[in-house]
């Protein structure tokens, strides 16, 4: 016996889903894509403020190390850390240009910023200029006062001597000197000149006081002077960068370090007796005679980042010791 199916059961089994239904499913569905696009988003964001933080930390390191060696390096004149050099560069310096004027091999800046390269630093800022003897240096095997000339074991052109620019002479009696190189020779016998002129020397003695005749001894060295300053000035985008000026040919040459700089702070640890540790001051604080007596450095690089991250993430510190001061 056939029996017939049963169509009205066949269509309750396979009916389909009823609007309130749909409607659950659908508020259900948003729900769970709202908090996977949440989720991608919070990821999204971290991964940016970690690469952008990764950035800020690169840059600043890259900065702190040239900036240490500046620091580390700062008022090395050769031969001991005797803080006395005599300056005969009068003449060829009558402007008082401060990357000729040796201060102690420190000077910072705070509220009274001059301009640099040409270039006024940001308001609020601070700024320091540096100087040291550089390079290897050519040792003195003679020096002939009455012609202004060191007779040396290399050839100077090959030691980064350059004609107009200036060195420091230094040798074991502590003396020590600034001038402006007026002539060299690059064939044996190898010389360095310290000549006197209306745009060159005040004198061509390096004895102090100033124009004082005065030998170098055997075994004296002669090194090219760098003389380097660090500020933050705006920059070819109207943004705030991080500069490091140099003395190329006579005049000052800044370049850029890093963009996106929104401060620079110093302090200057500066020793009280004979032995550290010192007293740590700004620079407006420092007294004008106590330059020469900076025995540490402390850098504050504060950089831009708008408003994701926090304030203790784009601020960097470094403290760097004097090793010319700390012998």
């Amino acid at each position: 016996m056939n029996r017939k199916p049963d169509i009205s059961s066949w269509q309750n089994k396979n009916h389909g889903f009823t609007l309130i239904e749909l409607m659950i499913a659908m508020v259900l569905g948003i729900i769970l894509l709202g908090g996977v696009i949440g989720i991608f988003l919070a990821n999204q964001e971290t991964s940016r403020i970690n690469s952008q933080l990764s950035q800020l930390q690169t840059s600043a390191r890259v900065s702190f190390q040239l900036l240490s060696r500046d620091l580390r390096s700062a008022s090395f004149s050769g031969c001991g850390n005797n803080p006395n050099v005599v300056n005969v560069t009068t003449a060829f310096n009558a402007a008082a240009a401060p990357w000729a004027t040796w201060n102690g091999g420190v000077l910072g800046y705070d509220t009274a910023l001059p301009q640099i390269a040409g270039m006024t630093p940001f308001a609020g800022t601070d700024a320091i200029r540096l100087m040291y003897g550089t390079g290897d240096g050519v040792t003195v095997s003679g020096h002939d006062v009455a012609s202004s000339t060191f007779t040396v074991n290399l050839s100077p052109a090959a030691n980064g001597f350059v004609v107009g620019e200036l060195a420091l002479v230094c040798d074991a009696s502590a003396k020590a000197a600034l001038f402006e190189i007026t002539n060299i020779a690059n064939a044996v016998p190898f010389q360095v000149r310290h000549l006197q002129g209306a745009a060159s020397n005040a004198s061509g003695f390096l004895g102090l006081p100033l124009g004082s005749p005065t030998t170098f001894g055997l075994g004296a060295m002669v090194m090219p002077l760098e003389s380097v300053a660090w500020f933050v000035a705006e920059n070819e985008n109207n943004g705030k960068s991080l500069y490091r000026s140099i003395v190329v040919n006579g005049a000052e040459q800044a370049d850029e370090i890093i963009d996106g700089v929104d401060n620079l702070q110093f302090e200057y640890e500066v020793l009280q007796g004979t032995a550290p540790p010192g007293v740590w001051m700004s620079a407006n604080n420092v007294p004008a005679t106590s330059w020469g007596l900076v025995i540490s450095v402390r850098v504050v690089l504060t950089m831009e980042n708008g408003t994701q991250m926090s304030d203790n993430l784009n601020t960097m510190n470094h403290m760097v010791a004097n090793r010319n001061r700390m012998q």
